[in-house]
């Protein structure tokens, strides 16, 4: 026999039992996923074995040569210079001696026009070399005999372009060795005008010039000659990590004279920016002397935000209708102001264009006066024009100021509207806040969230530099190069070494050209592959690390709603002693620990997808296709909009789950279908929620600061308080969010709560339900049930349409009967629904 009296929506007996609570009677669910995850979490352990054994995490700070050689390292392509760790720098020969080279084969006339730039004569050329080869052996000639030839760069040139002048190189120590090698001068073999330098050498014109660099020893610099000359003038001082640092010798300074004032002003420059960073190193060392102020201005920023709480509770209706006020004021201001200042005269204020429009009108009308001397007849013309000259842009401020004063008016029609739907969502606010303020124990669990997440996020940084490290051997071309385009590439073209994510560098190595075998040029161009590398295994690692956080955000949401919703269906005299957390605790780790890991592996794989996309736009980009990178830019983004969704979700899910113990895909399908019957009220909460959320931030965040900077004065009135505060701003923001967070997981708790029991028409329900809530729903309750029958009868009315399209042969009477399966809402006299008596058949 058919069913006369259909269960009311909602009505089924687990969501009529919570009327005593999140239910008792659980069982875990979707087991298997949380096998999966352990399994997951094996192998990704595993892979870290395997990098710990293969890789080698010194390969990620070590510093590297030109050649991309690690120092101090013999393994990983370091071989060569495992003894010596030092990092130093010589002089470039690119920069200095073949720029000196080409201006002597220019002014002799031995190469063509087109490759010489103009300039200095053969004399001016030679001075310059013969000074630097003089400056070699007396550095503190150096400034006085290479300043202002124009050819050779002074020592501060070369401190502000030191990637151009100096070049990296490994060496066993910082201080200056012997310098027992000699480096003969030779041009490039690939420059196009080698031979040409190599007559020149060879001819009388040159025969003045000594061609002989000293350079550093073999046991210091592991290097061909030319890589070891040292720059005259500088010093290599002991810096941190292994880097010898560049600076000025200080017999150079000294005789530094009058012709030198501008490059002592770039210094000069450079010292106020180290007493910048000293000062600042200084503020950093007073954090750690101020622990004690720090602490105390972290029990203000908790005090700040419980008290934000209850001022929310207390002061939510006329805060939020006040803020609503002044958006609907920012839109009218705004929109006013753009449409006047569009039809502004030069001469004229703000406000006559609106008296000349009146004017105007009351001319054309004949309601005023026929004419007014005091209003120009011209308009603007004769007051020298507008405001804005261009006629575009005064046309795009009108259309933009009509569309801001349209806006208002939508602004206010949507609030007249939604006036009972922002009443709810003010109500479950003042609830969320109350909820937090008898339980403010709940706030350690997003801290403790936030702790997990730091210290998962600190290991995996660790275990993903062991997984990156092993780069491959052929990672980059092993071979060379003809040109520095074929290697490195240009703007249009992707070059050998660079083709790829994380991309590689390319290096000319003069000393180790090799011929082609099918042309005469040299290459001398090869690949050096980067610190790290981005296979499969650190993409592993990757999804690991989101699944793994994902789960722990689900864990302490499905806690936070479990025990938001214990707290709701309790009585309310027993509130503020009800027993919440733990109960919370176990159901969400014991017995749903499956279903939270199915949602978060959900998450993380839409969350890996969006990272991989931007991972293949940089792949694009690296390989210059434009196409390619537009069309991932454009998949990632979909992809990010699509994790919002999710997210989204998945946070309504957790809450079904923590309140009935139905397993994921149960949860999410009644998550959803609670959404689309109540998406207004959703959308206002979600609104308010932004509202107070963006204010409590605000107000956290200054109140500390503020707390922090007299606490400063008070307990160190001598320390500057500027990178305090600062910290202390920080502090606030975190503890904030902290809270605000909470209360956002709690609001969304106490609307499912509260459209559950308005649903399922719960006895007693006037025992547990807040006073701010309860007296919303009696007025909503004859509203929502009349609502809900006429959404069924109508519900009735299409899919009896839709069965009678495919069941086209069948009786119509046969449709009439199958009419009464559906369901509809059940009056409180409970008498008989037929078809016969809806009003609508």
């Amino acid at each position: 026999m058919l069913p006369l009296k259909p269960q009311p929506e909602g009505g089924d007996a687990s969501q009529r039992a919570l009327q005593d609570g999140p239910l008792d009677n659980r069982r875990c669910t979707d087991v298997p996923c949380s096998c999966l995850f352990l399994g997951h979490a094996i192998f990704f352990w595993f892979l870290v074995s395997q990098g710990f054994q293969q890789g080698n995490i010194q390969q990620l700070y070590l510093p590297r040569d030109f050649r991309g050689a690690f120092c101090g390292l013999a393994d990983g392509g370091g071989s060569g210079v495992a003894s010596f760790p030092k990092l130093s720098f010589a002089m470039s020969a690119s920069e200095t001696f073949d720029k000196m080279a080409l201006e002597m084969l220019c002014s002799a006339g031995e190469i063509p026009s087109q490759l010489c730039g103009g300039g200095s004569s053969l004399s001016a050329a030679s001075d310059a070399m013969a000074a630097l080869q003089s400056s070699l052996a007396d550095p503190s000639k150096a400034l006085s005999q290479l300043a202002g030839n124009g050819i050779f760069p002074t020592p501060t040139t070369v401190l502000s372009q030191a990637t151009s002048y100096l070049t990296p190189v490994c060496t066993s120590s910082c201080s200056a060795p012997n310098t027992n090698r000699t480096f003969v001068y030779s041009a490039p073999p690939g420059a196009p005008w080698a031979a040409a330098w190599q007559r020149f050498a060879a001819s009388t014109a040159a025969a003045g010039l000594r061609l002989e660099f000293p350079a550093w020893s073999s046991e210091h610099c592991p290097y061909d000659a030319r890589y070891c000359v040292p720059f005259p003038g500088l010093s290599l001082q002991e810096g941190p990590d292994d880097i010898c640092l560049p600076e000025l010798d200080s017999t150079l300074v000294s005789q530094i004279g009058q012709s030198l004032t501008q490059q002592l002003d770039a210094l000069a420059s450079l010292n106020i920016t180290q007493g910048v960073l000293q000062d600042v190193q200084q503020s950093a060392g007073s954090l750690l002397v101020t622990w004690d102020a720090f602490g105390v201005v972290a029990f203000a920023a908790l005090i700040f935000s419980v008290v934000y709480l209850t001022l929310v509770r207390f002061f939510a209706k006329p805060v939020v209708w006040l803020s609503i006020l002044l958006v609907w004021a920012g839109f009218l201001t705004a929109g006013t102001l753009a449409v006047l200042y569009a039809s502004q005269c030069l001469e004229a204020g703000l406000l006559q264009p609106a008296a000349e429009t009146l004017l105007l009108l009351q001319n054309a009308t004949g309601l005023g006066n026929v004419h007014n001397a005091s209003a120009p007849s011209g308009g603007c013309q004769e007051l020298g024009g507008y405001v804005v000259k261009d006629e575009i842009l005064r046309t795009s401020l009108q259309v933009i100021g009509y569309t801001l004063l349209g806006f208002g008016a939508v602004w206010l029609l949507l609030v007249a509207c939604l006036r009972n739907r922002i009443q709810l969502a003010i109500a479950v606010n003042e609830v969320a806040a109350k909820f937090v303020v008898h339980h403010p124990q709940m706030i350690g669990i997003p801290l403790f969230q936030f702790l997990l997440v730091v210290a998962w996020l600190v290991v995996w940084l660790v275990c993903a530099a062991l997984i990156v490290a092993g780069v491959p051997q052929d990672y980059v071309p092993s071979q060379a190069f003809a040109t520095e385009v074929e290697a490195a590439g240009n703007a249009t073209m992707p070059g050998a070494c660079t083709d790829m994510v994380p991309a590689g560098f390319a290096y000319e190595d003069v000393a180790t050209c090799v011929p082609d075998n099918t042309t005469s040029v040299p290459l001398c161009w090869r690949c050096a592959a980067p610190r790290y590398t981005m296979g499969w295994p650190f993409w592993y690692a990757l999804f690991a690390l989101l699944w793994h956080k994902a789960l722990l955000d689900a864990i302490c949401q499905c806690i936070i709603a479990g025990a938001a919703g214990a707290w709701f269906f309790t009585r309310k005299d027993q509130k503020a002693a009800a027993f919440v957390c733990c109960p919370a605790f176990t159901n969400a780790v014991i017995w749903h620990l499956g279903s939270l890991a199915f949602g978060s592996l959900i998450l993380a794989i839409v969350q890996w997808l969006k990272w991989f996309m931007r991972f293949l736009s940089e792949q694009a980009k690296s390989r210059k296709n434009r196409v390619l990178r537009v069309v991932f830019c454009i998949l990632g983004c979909c992809i990010w909009c699509f994790e919002k969704l999710i997210k989204f979700l998945n946070k309504n899910a957790y809450i079904q789950i923590a309140l009935k113990g139905t397993n994921f895909c149960t949860s999410a399908w009644r998550a959803f279908e609670l959404l689309l019957r109540n998406i207004i009220r959703f959308g206002a909460l979600s609104l308010l929620g932004s509202l107070v959320r963006g204010l409590g931030t605000t107000f956290i965040c200054s109140a500390t600061a503020i707390c922090g900077y007299f606490v400063m004065q008070s307990f160190y009135p001598e320390i500057s308080p500027i990178l305090n505060v600062l910290t202390y701003i920080l502090l606030g923001f975190v503890t904030g969010r902290l809270f605000l967070n909470l209360n956002s997981m709690t609001c969304d708790t106490i609307m499912h709560c509260y459209i559950i029991s308005e649903e399922a028409e719960m006895k007693d329900r006037a025992d547990f339900v807040p006073t701010e809530l309860k007296s919303l729903m009696k007025d909503q309750d004859l509203k929502s049930k009349a609502r809900r029958s006429l959404a069924r009868l109508r519900s009735s009315k299409y899919l009896l349409l839709a069965m009678l399209i495919v069941l086209e042969p069948l009786d119509l009477d046969v449709i009439l009967h199958l009419s009464l399966l559906v369901p509809a809402a059940k009056p409180e006299s409970a008498h008989i629904v037929t078809a016969a008596s809806r009003p609508d058949w």
